[in-house]
């Protein structure tokens, strides 16, 4: 953002007021938090939702407005800093679409309190209704800066709420409102439907109505693993290795994941075909040899098999198959280094090519270079759901380093060095120290301003 660099170079010092919240601005927003949400679940078609049916609207998250916003963002209403008043709420955005219907709304319970008070309520309207939807998840007085969290787990008294609200027996649909992963290895087992939301933002409220009622068809992909909730009983939390068992990321876990890095289903259904109708002029041959003077060309159909017009989003990856690796490079499952995202109408296909060069199989060894190992890879191109086309390219050539460790910090070899370069180290250690200063600072003030909102 330019926060250290002369201001006269900077376009943001010279934004007017009136180039901001502009209709251009909202719509791209409104798109991109439609784009963002991600359908994990969708058991029997429950989505989309018909307009004008019955719908008990249930939850800690229902009539959420700060909690959309997560806890990194600047001012968003008129008025106070932290005013939220014109961020709409899941609740209102959804009686806002489901035209006359009966749209009712029980809280059932708190983010996190044992409580069960309101379960009663939730009950009853949700034996009245048409369809349920529950607005489940966490929020900042469970993470948050300088508050991580010791579990992945949805609280205990929001699951005991969805198990209540299952018995009644109407179709239940679960919006998850969450920064950090959760684990959901037991939540799918009681809803039919799943839409993570993430911290969606200001127009997160109306993004999950779209979505819910099919005005928009999701497309979102999930950009993390979903793990159980035990997977923190396997890992040292503490440490920083991605490898060590059972591994992080989609890069590295051995586990079978609730929901994979890159799941996310469509109401429409897509396809991928090996794409035998290349047109050579537009990608030219490939051999399917890689070197630094050849590229290979993968190329795919995208097929929209279904009847309704979607986004669809294909990803590249690679794994070495026969290449001499070592270190974190020989425990690699796949890495992802191309995607693409279409929009097809019903029956329409598209042709996508991907590039694949001798960098973009390159690999950090022990030493933490970027080297070009010579041999077999296996390259994946996947819908991240079910579609999933396998080719094979060969590194041609010598090991080769592409490019060597940069060592960020570097250190004196000698007590001389390390004498003559004492001065220069201290400018460096006396800026982070005044910029650590200054976020306590600020961390400080917004606390306060916060604390006394609360009061209010």
């Amino acid at each position: 953002l330019g926060l250290f660099d002369p201001i006269d170079d900077q376009p943001y010092w010279n934004v007017t007021p009136s180039e901001v919240n502009t209709p251009a601005a909202q719509e791209l927003s409104l798109n991109a938090t439609r784009k963002s949400l991600v359908l994990l679940q969708n058991n029997e078609s429950v989505l989309p939702l018909p307009k004008g049916s019955n719908i008990a609207v249930l939850g800690p998250h229902a009539k959420a407005k700060m909690a959309l916003l997560g806890n990194y963002l600047g001012q968003i209403c008129h008025g106070d800093y932290l005013e939220v008043g014109c961020v709409k709420t899941p609740l209102a955005a959804i009686t806002a679409a489901n035209t006359d219907a009966n749209t009712t709304f029980a809280k059932g319970c708190g983010i996190n309190d044992t409580s069960t008070a309101g379960f009663a309520e939730a009950e009853a309207l949700a034996q009245d209704a048409d369809a349920v939807v529950l607005f489940l998840g966490i929020d900042t007085s469970i993470e948050r800066e300088a508050a991580d969290r010791e579990n992945i787990d949805v609280p205990a008294i929001q699951l005991q709420l969805l198990k209540h609200i299952r018995k009644v027996g109407k179709p239940t649909i679960v919006v998850l409102i969450n920064g950090g992963v959760v684990g959901v290895e037991e939540l799918i087992l009681h809803t039919d439907a799943l839409v993570e939301a993430f911290y969606p933002g200001f127009y997160g409220a109306q993004a999950i109505s779209d979505v819910l009622f099919g005005d928009v068809n999701p497309s979102g992909k999930l950009p993390v693993t979903m793990y159980r909730s035990d997977y923190i009983d396997t890992v040292d939390m503490k440490s920083m290795s991605m490898t060590m068992y059972p591994g992080r990321t989609y890069r590295y876990f051995k586990g079978t994941p609730v929901f994979p890095f890159g799941w996310g289903l469509s109401y429409t259904t897509f396809s991928l075909s090996n794409n035998t109708d290349v047109d050579t002029e537009d990608v030219g041959e490939s051999t399917g040899v890689v070197s630094n003077a050849l590229n290979a060309t993968i190329s795919v159909l995208v097929s929209n098999d279904g009847e309704e017009e979607g986004d669809e989003v294909v990803f590249a990856f690679f794994r070495p198959l026969t290449a001499n690796t070592s270190g974190s490079a020989a425990l690699l499952n796949e890495q992802l280094f191309d995607y693409r995202r279409v929009s097809l109408s019903p029956a329409e296909s598209v042709p996508l090519n991907f590039t694949v060069q001798q960098s973009t199989l390159a690999l950090v060894d022990e030493d933490g270079n970027l080297v070009s190992l010579p041999g077999a890879y296996e390259i994946i191109i996947t819908n991240g759901v079910h579609e999933r086309l396998t080719f094979t390219v060969e590194v041609a050539g010598k090991q080769e380093i592409l490019r060597e460790s940069v060592q960020p910090f570097p250190m004196p070899s000698t007590s001389e060095e390390a004498d003559s370069s004492g001065s220069s180290a201290t400018l460096p250690l006396l800026v982070a120290l005044g910029v650590a200063l200054v976020c306590v600072g600020v961390a400080w003030w917004y606390r306060r301003r916060y604390v006394a909102r609360r009061k209010l």
